[in-house]
């Protein structure tokens, strides 16, 4: 689903066990690139965690056929005698 060869970073930070990865990745099949963020904690030279954010993901939802909607704001009504 990535196309690795529209790969770019913006920025990459290591201190103390942590590395955070800032990134742009073209999505196959389309012209979107999409921003992603992944944070990993390292031990012992080995990855135990890795935690990664989609920045504006709709062209990889797409691509993997889900469709995402958001609806209209409920109204919330006001606490009466609670």
């Amino acid at each position: 689903m990535f196309y690795f060869a529209r790969f770019s970073y913006d920025n990459v930070i290591a201190e103390d066990g942590h590395v955070v990865a800032v990134f742009n990745i073209g999505v196959t099949g389309t012209d979107a690139i999409i921003k992603i963020v992944d944070h990993w904690t390292l031990r012992d030279g080995k990855a135990i965690s890795l935690w990664a954010a989609y920045f504006e993901p709709q062209a990889v939802l797409e691509k993997l056929g889900i469709k995402l909607t958001v609806d209209a704001p409920r109204q919330i009504e006001p606490n009466k005698g609670r």
